[in-house]
């Protein structure tokens, strides 16, 4: 596995966190709230987005991961304009992420519950930043 498909999957585990936390922090009803919801969504999508850059070895080499489902559901989010069916994102998020989450701990030799390097660790701020050339006389 090389560093970008590492850091794919490191952020594949930092979004699937993130929309559990969204949708405890909104509690028993979140997916009634909008903005909830779309927030939800979109890094639910994002999830789906990094699988696609997982490479196909890898992927044989963890049948457990439902790679095919994963990028399926970005695919409904960011396609299927205003019909997102709120009742699957509800159990996606309280059931599959939490497997994923495991999932991708064990491919990255992280463990459970503790943060990947890039999760626990914000970008350099030299990546952050561009670089800016004083233009050519």
């Amino acid at each position: 596995m090389d560093e970008a498909e590492r850091r794919a999957l490191e952020e594949m585990r930092r979004y699937a966190r993130q929309a559990r936390s969204w949708a405890r922090e909104g509690g028993a009803r979140w997916s009634e709230d909008e903005k909830t919801v779309a927030a939800v969504a979109h890094v639910v999508g994002q999830v789906g987005e990094l699988a696609r850059r997982v490479s196909t070895a890898t992927r044989a080499s963890h049948p457990d991961v439902q790679w095919a489902p994963i990028t399926g559901m970005r695919d409904r989010i960011f396609h299927d304009y205003g019909h997102l069916d709120r009742d699957v994102l509800e159990e996606t998020v309280r059931r599959d992420l939490r497997e994923l989450d495991r999932q991708l701990a064990a491919i990255l030799g992280a463990p459970e519950g503790r943060p990947t390097r890039s999760a626990a660790r914000p970008p350099s701020p030299r990546r952050a930043t561009p670089r800016v050339r004083p233009p050519r006389p």
